[in-house]
């Protein structure tokens, strides 16, 4: 199995982005949101998602050392946006959300999230792209315990990291 998946797709990319030329700020100060859950599922389907306490120490750990703070907070938990961006002060608020999911024998194998890059100070949004979380077969990554139950999802947290850091270098905001 590890030598079929030798020739997989990246288990975490992004394709394109949409940036407004116009915005010229670099992210500083970063109120990351998660919401990558879906109500449709079960408790223990929903477990084939990476999570926000994983997501919060890989982009601790990608753009601390550029200056950038960082916290994330996750609504699906119950976590309020509005008491974070209070306490917080961010300059601009990453919103992660889950657009689609795709199953293999009832656990989750596939999904999709919107990264959606709103400035504070403005009200507006100045990028935004599309994150996929490829399955099994495109990228040989299991997101599940053959059971459907929880697992460390860190390596997509770190890909996920790795994919935004690289975009928006690329795009002039970090």
């Amino acid at each position: 199995m590890i030598g079929s998946a030798a020739g997989c797709s990246a288990p975490v990319g992004i394709e394109a982005s949409n940036r407004d030329a116009s915005y010229q700020k670099k992210i500083t100060r970063v109120l990351v949101t998660v919401s990558i859950r879906s109500p449709d599922l079960s408790p223990t389907q929903n477990e084939g998602f990476v999570r926000a306490a994983e997501i919060r120490q890989s982009l601790t750990a990608a753009w601390g050392p550029s200056g950038v703070a960082v916290e994330v907070i996750d609504l699906a938990a119950g976590q309020s946006a509005g008491a974070a961006v209070a306490s917080f002060a961010p300059q601009q608020i990453l919103s992660l959300t889950l657009q689609a999911y795709q199953l293999y024998r009832y656990v989750v194998d596939a999904y999709t999230v919107d990264a959606s890059l709103l400035d504070v100070a403005t009200n507006r949004r100045v990028w935004r792209t599309t994150v996929q979380f490829r399955g099994l077969v495109e990228s040989g990554r299991i997101r599940h315990s053959g059971l459907g139950g929880a697992i460390s999802h860190q390596n997509d947290a770190d890909d996920l990291a790795q994919a935004l850091t690289a975009k928006l270098k690329t795009d002039g905001l970090l």
